[in-house]
């Protein structure tokens, strides 16, 4: 029978590849896990409406002026931009449309 070194128990799989392998493997998913972090500096920051103050996205308050940003919604109450018009979960109008003003009648304008 043939007893050289093989595929078969001899020292290429157990003594270098399966450790070189697993290795390989572990470096490779830390370096996934790494790529697929989010920076800290990846937050989208944008301008406060009333003062121009920079503010994060998440931010429900603005830190320098102190106007809201984010409000809840009236009929869902779900958390809405202080700038939508329509609720986009439950489709409210979140804004108070403007009525046209009505003209009241005085005594001197009635026709007998």
């Amino acid at each position: 029978m043939f007893c050289g070194p093989g595929w078969s128990g001899g020292w290429f799989f157990s003594g270098w590849i399966v450790p070189g392998l697993l290795l390989l493997t572990l470096l490779g998913g830390a370096v996934w896990l790494l790529s697929r972090r989010i920076p800290a500096s990846g937050i989208a920051s944008k301008a406060c409406p009333r003062c121009g103050g920079s503010v994060q996205e998440v931010y429900f308050r603005c830190p320098h002026c102190g106007d809201a940003l984010k409000r809840n919604c009236p009929a869902c109450s779900r958390v809405v931009d202080q700038g939508w018009d329509f609720c986009p979960f439950c489709s409210e109008a979140l804004k108070a449309e403007a009525k046209q003003p009505t003209t009241t009648m005085t005594t001197d304008q009635l026709t007998p």
